[in-house]
């Protein structure tokens, strides 16, 4: 796992990053569905992280958090959606998807959160549950 490093990105200086992650590993992912879930949220922009192979010097996985408003016992609180989970085929060990996961349960105080939730695909639901 020492060779991954997990960086914060930045939606707009590494949407080409980001989305080249995503489109390797999503059926769903093009510009428009970047721009509108990353950057068109009335809650605020998405928070995304990088995993960086450190050996080659590239990306090969992101994880983001897309913020929301839930009712909660008639209480509005901040939440975020964790989503757009993807990992290179040749790296989905638990290594780099680990340490993004890891990363986000970190850090999600930091950006006010109450609470994150997802709904993982088949293929992520052993991982976080």
């Amino acid at each position: 796992m020492k060779d991954y490093t997990i960086i914060k990105a930045e939606v707009e200086k590494d949407k080409e990053n980001i989305l080249s992650i995503l489109q390797r590993n999503l059926d769903i992912a093009s510009s428009q569905r970047y721009d509108w879930n990353y950057k068109q949220c009335p809650y605020g922009n998405a928070l995304c992280w990088l995993a960086k192979f450190e050996p080659s010097n590239s990306f090969v996985g992101s994880a983001s958090l897309f913020p929301r408003k839930l009712l909660i016992k008639e209480e509005s609180t901040n939440a975020a959606i964790a989503g757009d989970f993807a990992i290179d085929k040749n790296y989905r060990g638990y290594g780099p998807a680990f340490k993004l996961h890891r990363e986000i349960l970190s850090k999600v105080n930091d950006f006010g959160y109450n609470l994150i939730y997802g709904i993982p695909n088949e293929f992520s639901r052993t991982f976080f549950l």
